[in-house]
């Protein structure tokens, strides 16, 4: 099934599965969603679909927690394969209410399989029709619709929402529909002003019009609960085109000082942080991520939508030496256009279990006509307990890691591992780690990477983190995972770059 996803309910079948997103009247509410499948088509022969894997935790696994978590997995699995009911019960579901920018959203799954277990019997439906029945609010006046007709999110919007073209006709036509007053907002601390500066003047070179904000501005002329809700205020007012047209924010400071948010979504090993918090702005606090206003945000019964009305970065850095040196840099490699740099990536793959080999993630990504013309060089888990079967130029291991990495030119690091708040490790062998924070200080900050971490922890804000590491040296940019578990939503993901086109 092209460009879907899966049902990732630990125990139960893992099924093609994805969440489609329609745009109903501004202002409207939903009143009931229903669906219509055509005729399912039993495709021929039996199957053994198998279960969704539960997540593990490598090296740091509470042995209480993990027996919980397998009562659930046997619980599920037990539900499911020892019947003959067709899983799931409904081909559609609705998810939630939702929105992007201006639009009005709902969120409906749509899995076209279903399962039957004991058979293994396996149906199609090709032809799924959801109907939706809003009713829009009488006393709903023009002045209430969001003005917000930008370019760059309006592609967006067009990709996302199923019924794009029929949505148009709710919204004003002279709407605003060129840049922004200010298309790339940074909000940060008095004291790191002048340390920005070097970004600021970088991205106004490009054409884009930056607005510096700071901490006590906003702490002073928004409400909230605290800091944090003021500053997602302040974004929800500021980011429609009609106001100031955000697209981008970039926050800079440590996590203490321009705050993430904590979220109750505890597995065990503690809450999260996320700056997800700050880029889905599409509803108040108290109807999104503290819907029943406990001061608990991101509890399951908050209706977040996980669409993100700006693309939020952050340098986690309150040091104005360091965020100095993280501003340069970041422009620096901006506009090296040397393709023995920009061309070059660096492909780190571990084995996830026995039978996932992340070579197969790390060759796929490879595999892209327009990287061509690319210089990659790979180091895959080859050892006596787990040997990739794809060729690398070096096994993956912290001596090759550190041999390679500090003497080339790599613009951009891809690795896949398990993870620690410090470091990434193979699975066989009981190796050191292939890569961790204590190596930081060899790699090369004249060619520094994009960073993409598919690894557990790595950016885990409650230690100084390989992420934090990286960006002070190694790294222009990166991508990694908070906590332990590894089935945080992706979009839960705190990302550490300055944001920048």
């Amino acid at each position: 099934m092209e460009n879907f996803g899966r049902l990732l309910v630990p125990g139960k079948p893992n099924l093609p599965s994805k969440i489609f997103a329609i745009a109903i009247a501004p202002g409207a509410e939903i009143d009931e969603v229903t669906f219509t499948a055509g005729e399912g088509v039993t495709l021929p022969g039996t199957y053994e679909i198998s279960p969704a894997r539960l997540p593990r935790v490598i090296g740091q696994e509470d042995p209480l927690i993990y027996q919980q978590d397998k009562k659930m997995y046997e619980e599920n699995y037990n539900s499911v394969y020892g019947s003959d009911e067709p899983y799931p019960q409904n081909v559609v579901e609705f998810v939630r209410s939702a929105g992007y920018r201006k639009y009005n959203l709902v969120d409906v799954r749509v899995t076209p399989l279903t399962y039957r277990p004991l058979s293994g019997q396996l149906t199609y439906y090709p032809e799924v029709t959801v109907h939706v029945s809003y009713t829009v609010p009488k006393d709903l006046s023009p002045e209430e619709i969001i003005i917000d007709n930008l370019p760059r999110t309006e592609l967006i919007a067009e990709q996302i929402i199923l019924n794009y073209d029929q949505a148009q006709s709710w919204y004003p036509k002279d709407a605003n529909s060129g840049k922004g007053l200010f298309d790339f907002v940074i909000i940060t601390l008095d004291e790191l002003t002048s340390s920005i500066t070097p970004l600021v003047n970088g991205e106004i070179s490009k054409g884009r019009t930056v607005e510096v904000v700071t901490t006590t501005w906003i702490n002073s002329n928004y409400t909230g609960y605290d800091l944090a809700e003021k500053m997602r205020n302040f974004l929800r007012e500021k980011y429609p085109s009609g106001e100031w047209g955000i697209e981008d924010v970039l926050l800079v400071g440590h996590y203490d000082d321009v705050p993430m948010r904590r979220c109750w979504q505890d597995l065990g090993y503690g809450m999260p942080e996320t700056d997800l918090y700050y880029a889905e702005l599409s509803k108040p606090d108290n109807q999104s991520w503290d819907a029943d206003e406990d001061h608990r945000w991101g509890e399951d019964s908050d209706p977040i939508d996980f669409y993100s009305e700006v693309n939020v970065g952050r340098i986690p850095w309150s040091d104005p030496a360091d965020v100095l040196h993280i501003c340069e840099k970041s422009v620096a490699y901006e506009g090296n256009d040397d393709p023995k740099f920009k061309k070059n990536i660096l492909l780190l793959g571990a084995y996830f279990w026995a039978d996932t080999d992340n070579a197969v993630l790390m060759e796929a990504k490879a595999d892209q006509p327009w990287m061509s013309d690319w210089t990659m060089t790979r180091m895959y888990e080859k050892n006596a307990d787990y040997w990739s079967s794809y060729d690398c130029d070096y096994p993956l291991l912290n001596s090759n890691v550190m041999m390679v990495w500090p003497a080339g030119t790599y613009a951009f690091v891809d690795w896949a591992g398990h993870g620690s708040p410090t470091s990434c490790h193979i699975y066989g062998l009981g190796q050191p780690a292939f890569i961790s924070s204590s190596d930081c200080p060899s790699l090369n900050d004249d060619y520094p990477a994009i960073v993409f971490a598919d690894a557990c922890s790595n950016s885990d804000t409650d230690h100084l983190n390989i992420g934090q590491a990286m960006l002070k040296q190694g790294a222009v940019g990166f991508v990694g995972l908070p906590r332990l578990h590894s089935d945080v939503p992706a979009g839960m993901i705190p990302m550490m770059a300055p944001v920048s086109r």
